[in-house]
């Protein structure tokens, strides 16, 4: 199984941040996407509305591993690598 997470598509809205929702089986259907990956490989199928208690256990499980992770080092974005400086190619911007 693999569970997707926050509003689907562009909605503007930081994924990471619905987390902190106190979720319960009405957000499942809007926030949560389940799908079987062996039966559905292509994620054709959201499966969330059926099985609600499986996406609260994947929740739960998720937090549980979120206490001990290591937050991502996500830097702001260096204007240095801008493909305007680098002849249309992206760049880190510190080589």
């Amino acid at each position: 199984m693999k569970l997707v997470w926050g509003f689907a598509g562009n909605s503007g809205l930081d994924p990471k941040g619905t987390r902190d929702l106190n979720l319960n089986r009405q957000d499942i259907p809007l926030l949560a996407r389940l799908f079987n990956l062996t039966a559905d490989p292509l994620e054709t199928n959201n499966i969330a509305d059926l099985h609600p208690e499986l996406v609260l256990s994947m929740m739960e499980r998720i937090a549980e591993i979120e206490v001990t992770a290591v937050p991502a080092d996500d830097p702001d974005d260096a204007e240095a690598g801008n493909p305007n400086n680098f002849g249309g190619f992206w760049s880190p911007g510190w080589c």
